[in-house]
């Protein structure tokens, strides 16, 4: 059985014993049903909202760099899973400027031009909190303190996790390519400028709907998680208070990062849409570390993601992400609570 073929199965299973097992015990009335069931496809509808412009610019964008980036490129500078290809998908990530759902057509579109998985699950993991529209979101909800640890904590996340992972590769541990891509090195920017002044102009609407055309190809991959994982955000946001998670997210609870990085995994949000949810769990007393797994566990664990990499590259590959990221994503967090209390507070 496929894996979105089981999510659909627990994803209908948990929404039906929610909905019924209230009426059955004779808890509620048959009203109960409805009024629930709109208030989760309304939560489902309002992130699935904020999610899609960016996943509309990531298709474009993910689109386009598989029509007009040579194949070459990508393979020469993000092939390899050493340390320095790594830092490289760090920063490659923190150029492209598109919240999570968005990063994965792009990122997906990377690994099918010969970037390496580790080079794949960095740039995932860099890409949705270092752009420009998470910083500014994160100053005006969180404040610059707060955004600079995250931001810190985000780069070291993505560096570390994305080492493991390549190591886990070389090992072969994980999957990778299933067909070796041959390539020959060029210098990028020599090469750049033949191409671009050898460019027919005459082309380009006919390039860039070919572009498109691959674009939508990527959304399709990914199509039916965004609707599990946006169904399971409205789930999550209709039975369970934001007062209720915050109050086990605290600095004095021991289990509050992994509680943290549980409900982060469950909660299908877009970047942007995660800022204001952190940011009100900040203000109900939810210590910085439960803000930076939150938002580090939910992008690079989430349902969506892994069900992509999962059909995409390989099930193994989608498991040692789901359980690198969280494990890293604890440490730095609870990192972070030692460093907050010891000097900021």
């Amino acid at each position: 059985m496929k894996l979105q073929n089981i999510a659909i199965f627990l994803l209908v299973a948990i929404t039906l014993i929610l909905l019924i097992g209230p009426v059955v015990v004779g808890e509620t009335s048959p009203d109960y049903i409805v009024e629930k069931g709109i208030s989760i496809l309304l939560g489902a509808g309002k992130y699935a909202w904020l999610a899609l412009g960016w996943i509309v610019v990531g298709v474009v964008l993910g689109g386009m760099a598989m029509e007009f980036i040579p194949q070459n490129w990508f393979a020469q500078e993000l092939g390899g899973t050493g340390p320095k290809t790594i830092l490289k998908a760090t920063f490659m990530g923190s150029l492209i400027d598109v919240c999570s759902h968005g990063a994965l057509a792009v990122g997906i579109s990377l690994y099918k031009s010969g970037a390496s998985v580790a080079s794949t699950v960095t740039f995932l993991l860099a890409t949705p909190w270092l752009g420009f529209m998470e910083t500014l979101l994160l100053l005006g909800l969180l404040g610059w303190k707060i955004t600079i640890s995250v931001i810190v904590a985000s780069l070291i996340a993505a560096f570390t996790i994305g080492n493991i992972i390549g190591f886990l590769e070389r090992r072969g541990w994980i999957e990778s390519h299933k067909t070796k891509i041959i390539i020959k090195k060029v210098r990028i920017r020599t090469d750049a400028k033949k191409r671009f002044s050898a460019f027919d102009w005459s082309t380009l609407p006919s390039r860039i709907m070919a572009g498109i055309k691959k674009g939508i190809s990527l959304f399709e991959m990914i199509a039916i998680w965004l609707v599990i994982g946006f169904l399971a955000t409205g789930l999550v946001i209709t039975f369970i208070k934001s007062e209720q998670i915050a109050s086990l997210m605290g600095y004095a609870s021991v289990s509050a990062l992994p509680f943290t990085a549980f409900m982060a995994t469950l909660i299908e949000v877009c970047s942007e849409g995660t800022v204001p949810l952190v940011a009100a769990f900040s203000d109900m007393g939810a210590s910085i570390g439960a803000v930076f797994v939150f938002l580090m566990a939910g992008v690079a664990s989430d349902l969506t993601e892994l069900g992509v990499i999962a059909d995409v590259i390989g099930k193994r590959a989608a498991i040692a992400t789901f359980i690198v990221a969280i494990t890293v994503s604890i440490i730095l967090g609870y990192m972070l609570n030692w460093f907050w209390l010891a000097f900021i507070l």
